[in-house]
């Protein structure tokens, strides 16, 4: 049986100038759930761009691999506190059976510094994404550790 995961949301959707702002991009509304901000909108920067939607990216692989997010907290002020310092585990119970390319990529969108963080192009570049799909292919995603099992309940 095959699956297919297609995330996205148009409702805040918006061109965006990344090279605007010395890089840091154009836009200024800061939207989202707490849990996937990127430590610029948790720190109410003035600007961002689309980088801020691959640390998102970055958050959704680690739930879907975990079944949690990788920052979270009951108060607010530091869950923003967390996601700023970027403070995460890749626990051993969930991610010991992921390869190194997968928590590679998880890392580098889960990069403080925006300028630092991979991009969407960058991301079709990384070793997981391009790598052979056989071994993928015969994962079972929803035992063995891999948060996606609590979708399929």
């Amino acid at each position: 049986m095959v699956y297919f995961i297609i995330i996205f949301c148009l409702g805040f959707a918006r061109q965006c100038d990344d090279t605007a702002n010395d890089g840091l991009g154009s836009l200024k509304t800061l939207v989202g759930t707490p849990t996937y901000l990127s430590p610029e909108i948790a720190r109410r920067s003035p600007h961002y761009g689309s980088k801020t939607d691959m640390w998102s990216f970055g958050v959704i692989l680690y739930v879907l691999i975990a079944g949690f997010p990788p920052f979270s907290d009951n108060e607010q002020h530091a869950l923003f506190r967390k996601i700023c310092k970027c403070e995460y585990k890749f626990h051993k119970q969930y991610f010991g059976h992921v390869s190194m390319e997968v928590k590679n990529l998880i890392s580098s969108f889960l990069e403080v510094d925006p300028k630092k963080r991979l991009s969407a192009k960058e991301a079709l570049n990384s070793a997981w994404i391009c790598s052979d799909d056989s071994t993928f292919m015969k994962t079972d995603l929803l035992c063995g550790g891999f948060g996606l099992s609590i979708f399929f309940r």
